[in-house]
């Protein structure tokens, strides 16, 4: 936050600080073969700048953002949000991957700002019904492989979660080290 901001350790969104990271692998000299985060680092000018740098990524996004995308017999795309393009591609109109236990539909689509990538929608399992997310990802693989990347990312934050809550760190009052 800003108000524990120094020195030492400046305020940056966390769109800003995985930037400062990609750079500061690269400047370093090793190669970054793609990069896998959450919506909160999944600004449209974070997105933009990973590509118009060839960084290959995989970014789960907002159900609300909007993308313009191309439909079969349209001569302009049409632009609707991640929930209504969702609702165009149900779990019955998606390939269900039994490895994963989702069903996916993968599409092109153009985000503003950014330029054209792919928009892969994924319908989980919860409870009685189906929950969506969905993940941009400019990867040049196979769908198969973005999902693994992405739930190897999102296993990571699933435990961390529980420990966060069962260590109570939560409610942690602390304010320095």
């Amino acid at each position: 936050t800003q108000n524990m901001s120094s020195e030492v350790y400046t305020y940056r969104t966390p769109g800003e600080a995985m930037w400062e990271i990609v750079e500061a692998i690269r400047k370093n000299g090793y190669s970054l073969a793609g990069v896998v985060f959450d919506n909160q680092f999944a600004g449209k000018a974070h997105l933009a700048k990973l590509y118009q740098q060839n960084v290959p990524f995989v970014a789960r996004a907002r159900l609300n953002q909007k993308v313009k995308v191309g439909f079969e017999g349209e001569e302009q795309p049409t632009q609707l949000s991640i929930r209504e393009l969702g609702q165009q591609y149900p779990p019955g109109k998606a390939r269900y991957y039994k490895r994963f236990g989702w069903y996916v539909k993968r599409l092109e689509i153009t985000l503003a700002d950014v330029g054209q990538l792919d928009v892969m929608l994924i319908w989980l399992p919860d409870k009685e019904s189906f929950k969506l997310i969905a993940l941009f990802s400019t990867l040049d693989v196979g769908i198969q492989e973005v999902l693994a990347a992405w739930k190897a990312r999102w296993d990571l934050e699933r435990v961390h979660r529980l420990l966060k809550q069962n260590l109570g760190l939560s409610k942690c009052l602390s304010r320095s080290y």
